[in-house]
């Protein structure tokens, strides 16, 4: 029934919402998260900016986790076809990714950014990066290349490790004492 339902999703998307100027768009979101771009680069701006410098810093070992879990972990277990490889005959308006589809690497790598700012209550840059991460998340609908509740997994799981993350480094005080002379 799910896999149903996420066929009919992407098949609507597909059907209704192709431009040539929204396929522009998606393809620039679509890129910024490639292997990580996004959040990789968004953290070493806080990095470099002595009051989000921790913030950086939680980024980047949430998104070490998320690869070790999502991508190297989940994907393998679970060894899902992208939709891409079960539908060849739809179009496809960028070329068919390797690899498993299920959780989307894309979704839990932008995600994670957005998370970790909210949960560090940097509101507003959280917020910015949150709406960006939502457009990349679609934008592999929108190709075709990712069954919804693959973006679903890759949210979910972002938000989990986001949310552990910086639990334990905020709630630690000798972990946290690693961060004082940053802040």
């Amino acid at each position: 029934m799910v896999r149903k339902m996420d066929t009919r999703i992407l098949d609507f998307i597909s059907e209704h919402l192709h431009s040539k100027g929204f396929d522009i768009i998606m393809k620039i979101f679509t890129i910024l998260g490639e292997a990580g771009i996004f959040g990789i680069s968004l953290a070493i701006i806080c990095i470099c900016l002595k009051k989000y410098r921790k913030v950086g810093i939680l980024i980047l070992i949430t998104m070490v986790c998320g690869f070790l879990i999502g991508n190297l972990l989940f994907k393998n277990i679970i060894a899902r076809a992208r939709p891409c490889v079960v539908f060849p005959s739809k179009t496809h308006f960028i070329s068919c990714p390797k690899g498993y589809s299920m959780p989307s690497g894309h979704t839990l790598h932008s995600f994670i950014p957005a998370f970790v700012l909210l949960f560090n209550k940097k509101t507003k840059m959280g917020i910015i990066t949150l709406l960006c991460a939502c457009l990349i998340a679609f934008s592999r609908m929108y190709f075709y290349v990712h069954y919804p509740s693959d973006i679903l997994f890759g949210f979910i799981l972002a938000g989990v490790l986001a949310f552990s993350v910086c639990l334990i480094v905020n709630k630690c005080p000798k972990i946290n004492q690693l961060f004082s002379s940053n802040n």
